[in-house]
């Protein structure tokens, strides 16, 4: 049911003839790491994933993000897409990458 009330906000923010919202907004909406948690945990109150997740999920660049000084910031609707779709985010060969022993000089 949450997944629902996700998906349909989504498409309302993807079509600017259902919402007037977006045609004037023209940023993005970019929230901190704990911002989007919180946000997240507004529309489901039930959610398991967590700050950690999160984390693990910018870290390892599943999720993208970007760094303003020490805060670490994120796209919530980005974030949003990713939870109702994660395996069109993730690159295989990125993810090689990381989980790969590198060799020592």
């Amino acid at each position: 049911m949450v997944k629902k009330e996700v998906s349909q906000e989504i498409e309302q923010s993807s079509n600017p003839s259902n919402n007037q919202k977006t045609s004037e907004r023209t940023t993005a909406r970019m929230r901190t790491l704990i911002q989007a948690i919180a946000e997240i945990q507004k529309m489901d109150s039930d959610t398991a994933f967590t700050l950690t997740a999160l984390r693990r999920k910018t870290r390892s660049g599943e999720i993208p993000s970007i760094m303003i000084g020490k805060k670490n910031l994120v796209n919530l609707d980005v974030v949003i897409s990713y939870l109702n779709n994660p395996s069109s985010f993730i690159e295989k060969s990125s993810l090689k990458e990381i989980n790969k022993i590198r060799k020592v000089i």
